[in-house]
Formats: structure tokens, sequence, C-alpha cells
């Protein structure tokens, strides 16, 4: 059993634990989990072959999305919309990926450099730096660029690189992972003449709503 999951069941008193044996604390407990295992098997059903998967992995995804509240309306919409192609238009789902890209952009943008312009700390603690030539780029124009590749650029050095500390003061490293995975399925549905595969739509899915729950989660 990992041992974060051993831990969650003896701090809620489900388990008690001796030596290197685990067992339920009680009959009710122990009643109600074997009624349960049922539940496993129920999950292979669904899931057991691709046609399975694909046919159901779409109600996950709604699932997925339902846990989020509070989460910015128009970037949910734009997720909403991708997860409504699945599993018939793969295409349709990744074409919702550069409007997710532009609100997720837009909704960091007001919140790390309001008024649309890098700030000033950000340039002074690149100077000192390998990128010194970037900062004295922003300091002659310091407006964030309007072709969103290169913002994906700026917010990539500002969340922090190599040798290169993170200047952002509330978005992650990993979310800039999340956007820019989303400009390059924009890049992939722009540039590509191949299909995608139903499975690549539901990974580009999934990434969409965990970028729309980082963003609720640091903005």
């Amino acid at each position: 059993m990992p041992s974060d999951r051993l831990r969650y069941l003896v701090e809620r008193g489900i388990a008690v634990q001796s030596g290197n044996k685990v067992r339920l604390r009680n009959r009710l407990i122990e009643r109600v989990a074997g009624q349960r295992q049922a539940d496993v098997t129920g999950v292979r059903r669904l899931f057991e072959t691709p046609d399975q998967f694909r046919d159901n992995i779409k109600s996950v995804l709604e699932l997925r999305l339902a846990h989020l509240n509070g989460a910015d309306s128009r970037l949910r919409r734009f997720v909403e919309r991708a997860i409504r192609h699945l599993p018939d238009d793969p295409d349709g789902a990744l074409g919702s990926a550069r409007d997710i890209l532009d609100r997720a952009l837009d909704l960091v943008w007001a919140v790390e450099c309001p008024g649309g312009r890098v700030p000033q700390d950000w340039i002074d603690a690149w100077k000192y730096s390998r990128l010194a030539n970037m900062a004295s780029d922003y300091e002659r124009a310091p407006d964030i660029p309007e072709e969103r590749g290169r913002q994906c650029a700026l917010l990539r050095v500002a969340t922090g690189q190599h040798r290169v500390s993170p200047v952002a003061k509330q978005v992650t490293k990993s979310t800039h992972v999340l956007i820019e995975h989303m400009n390059q399925f924009g890049d992939l549905k722009n540039h590509s003449k191949d299909d995608p595969s139903v499975t690549m739509a539901v990974a580009f899915c999934f990434a969409a709503v965990e970028l729309l729950e980082a963003l609720n989660r640091e903005l």
C-alpha cells in the first residue's frame, strides 16, 4: 500500500497499523469496503477496450471539470467547448487551443503585468544576469508583445529557467508549462495536416482542465 494512502486511512480512523500489517478498524467499515470492491470491476468494464475508453472518457472529463469552482467563466467555456467535441471530433477539440491560450495569457498579464507593461523590477533583475540583452530590449519597449509565442517566451523567463531566478509573483513554472502546452497544440492544429487521435485530444483536454485549475489557484 502506498505510504500516502496508508497515512490517509490511519489519520481518519479508517484503518489501524501494527508493525507491517494494516487492518480495517471495525466491521462496519469492512462491510462497506467489501461492498465497494465491485466499483473497481465497474471501472474496468467502462474502460477495458479502446472503444469503451472512447465512449466513456468524455464523462470523466466533464466530471473533472465539475470539480472546479470559481474558475474564470470565459476560460471555462472554452475548455467545455473542447470537451464537447469528444470523442467524434478530436480535431474540433484542438480547435479550442488558441482561445484557451489567449484567455490564459490575458489572465496572467492582468495580474503579473498590470497595464500591459513588463514590471521594472523584472527588468532590473535581468540586467545582471545572462538576460541582459532581454532586459535592455524591454527597458526600451516595456509593452507586452502582441505575438503569443513571444508572450510564452516572456512567461518562461519570468517563471524561472536555467540560471535565472523566477520574477513572477504568482504564476508558477508548472503553469507556464501548461500554457506552452496549449501553444504547441495550437500550432499543431494550424500547421499539421495529420488528424489528431482521440487520445491526443483527451490529453489536450485534461491539460486544459489542469490549466484552468492552476490559474484559478494562483491568480
